[in-house]
């Protein structure tokens, strides 16, 4: 019986601060990430607010 290959990042990858913040950079910081819909935005000024990897944001 053949054993299956199987491959796994190092525990520090998911749980290291030094490897989660540049991930956070190159890849969440340079693309659109979905926040919420427009459609509970009725009004001319309506807003939501949510926190995102630490930081605040409105929409």
């Amino acid at each position: 019986m053949t054993k299956p290959i199987r491959h796994a990042l190092a525990a520090e990858y998911y749980t290291e601060p030094a490897a989660f913040v540049p991930e956070q950079e190159r890849v969440f910081r340079q693309t659109w990430q979905y926040a919420g819909h427009v459609s509970p935005l009725e009004a001319p000024g309506d807003y939501f607010a949510f926190d995102w990897h630490g930081r605040q944001h409105r929409i």
